[in-house]
């Protein structure tokens, strides 16, 4: 396998939002919010969140983290999300 290197991101640009298996954003709401308006706002992005993302760390069930793997997966398989940011 041949390592590529990305392309720069640029205004415009879809980048996934995931957050495992931490809860944090479910904990610091605020923090997860200014850094979703940051990723817009300044670096004019546009985030797509994941089930998983705001999800309470309880809540994160196997369902879901398989559901989010596989989206991922899907998604870097298309143009159309340029990178994965994590929480």
């Amino acid at each position: 396998m041949k390592f590529q290197t990305p392309l720069p991101l640029k205004p415009g640009d879809k980048v996934a939002i995931v957050s495992p298996s931490s809860g944090m954003p479910f904990l610091f709401p605020w923090v997860y919010k200014q850094g979703l308006n940051r990723i817009k706002e300044i670096f004019k992005l546009i985030p797509v969140e994941f089930p998983t993302a705001p999800a309470k760390v309880q809540n994160i069930s196997l369902k879901i983290l398989k559901l989010a793997q596989k989206t991922l997966t899907k998604l870097f398989q298309t143009p159309l999300l340029k990178a994965s940011l994590r929480q």
